[in-house]
């Protein structure tokens, strides 16, 4: 804090990276004796004292930390923990960190993980926090990809799996429409695709895929009279014709869905992102357009 004469002002303290190259920061944490731990965008964390950076740590044979910017440093207990968009969630000694010595200005100290956990096999993590219920094992996890996990942290042979607890959309929701016949709508975000009921809100299906959904359209009746046909374009100027089928197969994390989409078709009539796509009922023709 500093004095001046409009009143008390905090004062900041700018970093040097040094020899280090420069670094966006996502997580960091302010350790009890003044030193700070910070992520990286390369994945590595970074010990700094009193405002420069005292040494690199990574994995031994100098692996990064995580394949990835860390999002979140924290202490737990006498650990630190690190929580990257990787999906890891790596758990480090903190006094080997914390009393680490550099030689010299941007030197790197090898150390590996006490323990860690993948969650899922294609989330983005963010963050973690602890539940509010007396289980101190109990976190949870926030997924850029769309959803919240419960997460045991116990790190034991009896450690329960990570589970999908909530999930949404992820991003700007590029496409909506509804079934002529059932009471449901497909909707679009990233790249992904779901199906839910209009009345309970249940989802009833979902399918990712490796480009953006840009737009959907859901055939009517007139062309497919169980109404369970939608068309959906994609970044790349493609175009699936997706069908709902039941007897969907969860995987070890998620919870069963009522139905699948499986493609029936694919088509590539544009090279720029599929923006729009109708429908003319009398002829029974499809119009596509791009951006």
């Amino acid at each position: 804090m500093a004095r001046t004469f409009t009143g008390l002002k905090l004062q900041g303290e700018l970093g040097r990276f040094g020899r280090t190259e420069i670094s966006d920061i996502e997580g960091y944490r302010e350790l009890p004796d003044g030193k700070v731990i910070s992520g990286s965008e390369w994945g590595n964390m970074l010990l700094w004292d009193g405002g420069l950076i005292q040494i690199e740590v990574c994995r031994t044979k100098v692996k990064p930390c995580h394949a990835g910017p860390i999002q979140q440093v924290l202490l737990h207990e006498s650990d630190v923990y690190t929580v990257g968009e990787d999906g890891y969630i790596r758990v480090w000694d903190f006094e080997t960190i914390d009393t680490a010595e550099g030689n010299d200005e941007g030197s790197k100290m090898e150390i590996d993980p006490l323990n860690e956990l993948r969650v899922g096999t294609d989330s983005k993590l963010m963050g973690i926090t602890h539940g509010v219920v007396d289980d101190m094992s109990l976190w949870f996890a926030q997924d850029a990809k769309g959803n919240i996990w419960k997460l045991d942290l116990t790190f034991s042979k009896n450690s329960v799996d990570p589970e999908i607890i909530l999930s949404f959309m992820s991003g700007a929701v590029t496409g909506l429409d509804v079934s002529s016949v059932y009471n449901i709508f497909a909707s679009s975000a990233g790249n992904s695709i779901r199906v839910n009921n209009i009345i309970s809100q249940d989802l009833l299906s979902q399918r990712i895929f490796p480009t953006e959904v840009t737009s959907l359209k859901w055939f009517p009746s007139v062309f497919n009279e169980k109404s369970d046909g939608i068309l959906v374009g994609f970044s790349d100027g493609v175009i699936r014709y997706l069908k709902l089928r039941s007897g969907a197969k969860p995987t070890a994390t998620e919870k069963k869905l009522e139905y699948d989409l499986k493609t029936i078709q694919v088509l590539k009539p544009h090279t720029k992102p599929v923006t729009f796509i109708t429908v003319e009922v009398k002829n029974q023709w499809i119009a596509t357009g791009v951006s």
